[in-house]
């Protein structure tokens, strides 16, 4: 698992096909730019709005909210209170929480360094019937 940055995830998946497409926000482009042999080849998915014209590829699902994945880029980004959670450290995702006391991702009694990213993991509401 790659610290890559969102342009370079939307640039990797246009490909050789990057300046014909001219993606702009989010990896989107317009449909004209693009040939029907592009549109196969990179499985592209329509945006879903009645009035757009456009498309991106398939590989890109998940680019809006990181896949539900938060990055920690500064301590602003971690979490406000104690939460269970996944987490990225050193190329593997751990099973843990993140203690709001002692300032730290713990996969059991294991304090995780170097984390780069973690996501809630959301209980469920109970059934209601």
């Amino acid at each position: 698992m790659e610290n890559k940055t969102k342009e370079e995830v939307i640039k990797e998946a246009y490909g050789e096909y990057w300046d014909i497409a001219k993606p702009s926000e989010n990896g989107w482009c317009n449909y004209d730019n693009i040939t029907h042999e592009i549109h196969q080849k990179l499985e592209m998915e329509s945006y879903n709005s009645f009035c757009s014209n456009t498309v991106r590829p398939k590989s890109l699902q998940g680019l809006d909210d990181n896949n539900g994945w938060i990055r920690i880029e500064s301590e602003n980004d971690l979490p406000k209170d104690e939460i269970d959670c996944h987490f990225v450290s050193l190329k593997y995702i751990y099973n843990g929480l993140w203690d709001n006391e002692l300032k730290g991702f713990y996969c059991g009694l294991d304090k995780i360094k170097y984390v780069t990213h973690y996501q809630p993991i959301i209980t469920p509401k109970p059934p209601l019937y």
